[in-house]
């Protein structure tokens, strides 16, 4: 399943294809051995369009996904790379494995456009609806300008503000 792998004093680090990564989660988060049941974080590098930019176990791809565990019975850690490319760039959602991938997925997904395939739920957790890209790639525009979103509509209501705590002196 590993295509490749290293030792490290921080932890393992894993490089495996996106099509086998579920595989290797799920064996990692039941081995006794391993015991990595804490999911850290789920997140993203975007290595840019130009060859030389690209790490050399990244096979031509242009983003690679990170996925870090952790044992808090072991201690162990574990850091599992997969890449995706611009015409497909999707990953296996590892929800099914572990809750709290959900909202990580859903980042990755806004700031860099890598869809979980599988996601129960994807629906903007950081980024405004109508928001335009995705804004953690590396051909985003600094200076690209986004749709104004109206904060409330003239017949909504307005927000009550209390000045001071039920039963306060004023």
């Amino acid at each position: 399943v590993v295509e490749s792998g290293r030792g490290d004093v921080d932890g393992d680090r894993f490089a495996v294809a996106r099509e086998r990564l579920l595989e290797l989660v799920a064996f990692l988060q039941h081995d006794p051995d391993a015991d990595l049941s804490l999911l850290v974080d789920v997140t993203a590098v975007d290595r840019g369009e130009r060859a030389d930019d690209r790490a050399p176990d990244a096979e031509e791809k242009r983003f690679e996904v990170h996925v870090h565990l952790r044992s808090p019975r072991l201690g162990y850690r574990a850091h599992i790379v997969t890449t995706c490319d611009d015409e497909d760039p999707t990953v296996p959602s590892l929800t099914n494995l572990y809750p709290a991938a959900e909202a990580l997925e859903r980042e990755v997904y806004e700031m860099f456009g890598i869809y979980p395939d599988g996601h129960p739920q994807m629906r903007p957790i950081l980024l405004y609806a109508g928001f335009e890209g995705h804004p953690l790639r590396k051909d985003y525009r600094a200076d690209k300008q986004q749709p104004l979103v109206a904060l409330l509509d003239d017949d909504a209501p307005k927000p009550v503000v209390i000045d001071a705590a039920p039963g306060a002196a004023k």
